[in-house]
């Protein structure tokens, strides 16, 4: 081969080494490209999960307050309830110690009492009925409370668990992305190489085409 044709495998080797070295900054600055995207993707996911975990505490939290509001408002009226039954307690015990001094000094009527103190101790029936009834409510709402507290929970860990195999799946395909390129860019290398060897041996074949036809001249 002459060293004319040698020098044009030469310039084709050189436009070959340029060729590779545009596609290695190609792939380069697509892996940074990829790279961004996936972190955004994954930023994304964890703002999904911030929002969803914030609306369902927020959810939360709304029933837990109206069921402490409802709650301290029951107890309320229960203290309230109590207070008059203690008054008409009070009112019994001294109807009762009316009634013994009116039976020593025989005076008064017994039946006046029994009948005062009777309907007295129905109506402290009915209020403890009925606190008895408010209490059950207490009860049903602390059931409910927790219930809702156990159901949010549960959505907190759904949630999580969700947005960590999100993340997992993201986290993957860049792996994936990563391996390929990786792989495209030890070829380019391996190409490279082998190129520059070439480029070697022609360079020193052409040097030494040049020292032999100058040989023959002199």
């Amino acid at each position: 081969m002459t060293w004319v044709l040698l020098s044009l495998r030469k310039s084709e080797l050189k436009m070959l080494h340029s060729q590779y070295v545009a596609e290695d900054l190609q792939i380069s600055r697509q892996q940074r490209k990829d790279a961004r995207h996936y972190q955004y993707e994954q930023m994304l996911v964890r703002n999904d999960q911030r929002n969803q975990v914030n609306a369902q505490y927020k959810d939360y939290k709304d029933k837990r307050d109206k069921s402490r509001t409802d709650i301290k408002g029951i107890r309320e009226t229960i203290a309230s309830k109590r207070d008059d039954i203690s008054s008409k307690q009070a009112q019994i015990a001294e109807l009762r110690k009316q009634k013994s001094e009116a039976e020593k000094s025989g005076t008064g009527s017994n039946q006046d009492f029994d009948t005062e103190i009777s309907t007295l101790q129905g109506e402290i029936d009915t209020i403890n009925g009925e606190i008895k009834t408010e209490e059950d409510k207490i009860a049903t709402m602390q059931t409910e409370l927790n219930n809702a507290k156990e159901d949010y929970e549960k959505e907190v860990n759904d949630i999580k668990d969700q947005s960590e195999d999100d993340m997992a799946m993201i986290e993957q395909e860049a792996n994936d992305v990563e391996s390929m390129y990786e792989e495209e860019k030890v070829e380019i290398e391996t190409q490279m190489e082998a190129i520059s060897q070439e480029l070697q041996v022609v360079s020193d074949a052409i040097g030494q085409q040049i020292q032999n036809e100058t040989i023959k001249i002199s």
